[in-house]
């Protein structure tokens, strides 16, 4: 018989910080985030690439999105936007812009240079990959740290 052990599910605590119940994890010191204990959990390794390239589709347009709707508002800060459906991703960025935009009942985007709008959430995207590749260095060594 083999038991298996997996990171799977701290984040779900109901503590603000978890820590561990091992000697070892007691001595370290770390206490944790739910949002660093989801950490492990972050990646996506099953999806097809199809799904990955939904995934980036969607993450772009919302970081160009985000742009927008800061201009729009008069606010440099970020607003949550709903998932959506795969089916937006066919509209024009343009159009996927507006929808979003009524939906959150901002002010109607009117004229904007919407290629390069596209074009700045795909370079925000690129810099939230660089980010992600620092962030996945802890995910083994967290995961291992939680099954301690």
């Amino acid at each position: 018989r083999r038991m298996a052990i997996a990171p799977c599910c701290y984040n779900r605590t109901r503590h603000e910080l978890y820590q561990a119940l091992s000697s070892e994890g007691k001595a370290s010191g770390l206490k944790l985030s739910r949002d660093e204990l989801g950490l492990p959990l972050s990646e996506t390794v099953t999806a097809g690439a199809r799904v990955r390239r939904q995934r980036d589709i969607s993450m772009a347009r919302r970081l160009g999105f985000d742009l927008l709707q800061r201009r729009l508002r008069g606010i440099d800060d970020y607003l949550p936007t709903p998932s959506l459906p795969t089916s937006w991703l066919d509209a024009s960025y343009a159009d996927y812009c507006n929808h979003l935009a009524k939906l959150k009942h901002l002010p109607a985007p009117g004229q904007q240079d919407w290629a390069a709008l596209e074009a700045a959430g795909w370079k925000r995207l690129a810099e939230v990959r660089n980010l992600e590749l620092v962030r996945d260095l802890f995910r083994r060594p967290l995961e291992m740290w939680l099954v301690l």
